[in-house]
């Protein structure tokens, strides 16, 4: 699946896109007898979103780079694709699972 794909952050079809790929998720999550709960409420004070705290959180590890440039924030997986495989091999529901979360992502969000 690796395409150098930069999402900004501040793109209207961004968090809509983004809810509808983790609600389908969810729903081919339960039918392979995972439980997921994903709950997506903004900070308290800061207002930001889980979303872009685990962007951030992601960035410090080195997994994602964020980029700034006139006025957009956007981010790319800073990943190859083994290591992003192997990551997601030790997830619940494995690397088929997220991986069709990214494809869900994409297609919604660049309709």
């Amino acid at each position: 699946m690796r395409e150098d794909t930069s999402i900004s952050l501040l793109d209207h079809r961004f968090a809509p896109a983004l809810a509808e790929a983790f609600q389908k998720m969810g729903k081919r999550a339960r039918e392979q007898g995972i439980d997921v709960a994903i709950r997506m409420p903004p900070h308290p004070l800061r207002r930001e979103s889980i979303i872009e705290r685990g962007i951030a959180a992601a960035q410090q590890s080195g997994t994602v780079r964020l980029e700034s440039s006139r006025g957009e924030r956007s981010f790319q997986t800073a990943l190859s694709e083994e290591e992003a495989s192997a990551i997601l091999r030790r997830l619940p529901g494995g690397e088929e699972l997220f991986m069709q979360l990214a494809y869900d992502f994409l297609e919604l969000f660049n309709r």
